[in-house]
């Protein structure tokens, strides 16, 4: 994932329930109070059954070590956001600079 607006997943990946992923990422220019986060989500039926947030060069664990996607297995739709995130003058932000999604098997 690149902080350009620009994200695919690499040619012949098929993630799967329990796989261990990573995103090769690069962020462009953020303000000097922000910092890059991987925010990955994975839905069935348009309902969140796995989440995680953590820094751009992580490894994320899918359906992690308790989730309800673990639970009830099945094919998941995720989607994986780059985003600068921060405070300033007391205010929240979250910004997002690129997007990928991916389809994993359960």
């Amino acid at each position: 994932m690149s902080g350009d607006g620009t994200t695919k997943l690499a040619a012949g990946v098929k993630p799967a329930l329990g796989d261990r992923v990573t995103f090769a990422t690069t962020v462009g220019s953020i303000a000097g109070w922000e910092y890059p986060m991987v925010d990955l989500e994975c839905r069935q039926n348009g309902v969140i059954v796995f989440s995680q947030l953590d820094k751009p060069d992580a490894t994320f664990l899918l359906g992690g070590g308790s989730s309800e996607w673990l639970t009830t297995g099945g094919v998941a739709t995720c989607t994986a956001d780059l985003d600068a995130y921060g405070t300033k003058g007391g205010a929240w932000s979250v910004r997002v600079l690129s997007e990928t999604s991916f389809d994993a098997a359960g």
